[in-house]
């Protein structure tokens, strides 16, 4: 939060990890049976998938092979870094739909007015409104606690002082799909074809004919 709002200081951070764990992990062994196998075979595999194997592939089974998952408990008042992620996400749809169906020489300039213009106030209070108050018109004010509300100013400096100048000073590009579904397939020798599917937050066009996919994070 520091970061965002205070303009008058260098911040620096230092990330500390310290394994202070004292203990082995046990190993928890699964048996491929030619059911799983097939299943496996048969599963169409998103970045989040892949990334929860990654991590952690006791868990990848408990919830993509058993189809089970941890019961999230419902607290109004918390807001993790993944749906912090979501809401940005919803509200910069908000505010580039529209843009990516100008001319790339016009784009960078829209976006330039976007910067702490009352847009983009509009657009996080409809993310919001449609996480929280499931797209009621309700005043989040009257509807929200407080730091609920704290999160909202938050992710609208994020976007005024982050995504749109960065954008808004980069000329060499025009933005060309907002959330764009896509799939595709990749073979292996001793498994055969996988398929891949997932959601590009935004598609950019270069001028030199490149395509730049940008993943908001």
């Amino acid at each position: 939060q520091l970061s965002y709002e205070d303009s008058w200081h260098k911040i620096s951070r230092i990330n500390l990890m310290l394994n202070v764990s004292l203990s082995e992990t046990d190993v928890l062994p699964v048996e491929k049976t030619d059911e799983m196998i097939a299943r496996l075979r048969d599963m169409r595999y998103s970045p989040s998938s892949l990334e929860s194997y990654m991590s952690c592939p006791y868990r990848f089974y408990l919830r993509y092979i058993k189809g089970l998952s941890a019961k999230k408990v419902n607290d109004e008042n918390d807001i993790d870094s993944q749906e912090f992620g979501l809401l940005v996400h919803d509200a910069m749809r908000i505010l580039y739909t529209p843009i990516s169906t100008l001319p790339f020489d016009s784009q960078q300039e829209a976006i330039r007015a976007l910067i702490n213009s009352s847009q983009v106030v509009e657009a996080v209070n409809s993310s919001f409104r449609e996480r929280f108050l499931g797209g009621s018109d309700g005043h989040l004010e009257d509807e929200l606690g407080g730091e609920i509300l704290v999160v909202r100013d938050i992710v609208v400096s994020y976007i005024n002082k982050n995504i749109l100048p960065y954008d808004s000073e980069r000329k060499s590009f025009g933005v060309v799909g907002i959330e764009q579904p896509i799939n595709g397939q990749l073979s292996f020798p001793e498994v055969g074809d996988i398929q891949f599917y997932g959601i590009v937050d935004r598609m950019d066009n270069l001028w030199d004919g490149r395509l730049r996919i940008v993943d908001y994070k």
